[in-house]
């Protein structure tokens, strides 16, 4: 009985480290695509606040 305890917690931990090593993948893959999109806006930000006569600071335009 010891035996097949030991397997299933060997079993057991090889599965919670292949799944967290996955999750871990994928948030890393999240992140680097946020930063990308953050990029992304800054740059169309910049480039709309050069080509634009309406004030950036102000949200949503003039009122």
């Amino acid at each position: 009985m010891l035996v097949r305890e030991r397997a299933a917690h060997r079993l057991t931990d090889a599965c919670l480290h292949r799944d967290l090593e996955a999750f871990r993948r994928r948030i890393d893959a999240v992140v680097a695509q946020r930063a990308v999109i953050d990029e992304a806006g800054l740059v169309l930000e910049d480039a709309l606040a050069r080509t634009s006569r309406i004030d950036p600071t102000l949200e949503g335009g003039p009122q």
